[in-house]
């Protein structure tokens, strides 16, 4: 996943959250692109679980500090796609992102 800016950075956005960029998740195997937002860039798929024919995507961000991955954004691919990710036995997970943790 990658982050195009212009040269001012992202335009400000009024319908957004304080800290909340887009992104655009591009899926080259079935061949679509999906908006979406998401305060960090997200570096991680989970798949949790499917429906439907579709797969409920966790787009995760990883904080090193705390190893952990936090929730950035949900999306529903296509189920096919979940076939061809690699499986993890385990990982560390966070229901509380680190920005609603200090503010609370």
């Amino acid at each position: 996943m990658g982050e195009s800016l212009g040269a001012d950075g992202p335009a400000p956005s009024t319908e957004m959250g304080q800290g909340v960029r887009q992104f655009t998740l591009i899926d080259t195997f079935a061949l679509s692109a999906m908006e979406f937002e998401a305060r960090r860039p997200p570096n991680i798929v989970v798949a949790a679980g499917r429906e439907r024919g579709f797969v409920r995507a966790l787009l995760c961000s990883y904080d090193a500090d705390s190893n952990r991955f936090s929730k950035e954004s949900v999306l529903r691919m296509a189920a096919t796609v979940l076939d061809r990710m690699p499986k993890m036995d385990e990982f560390k997970f966070t229901l509380i992102s680190p920005v609603e943790a200090t503010t609370v």
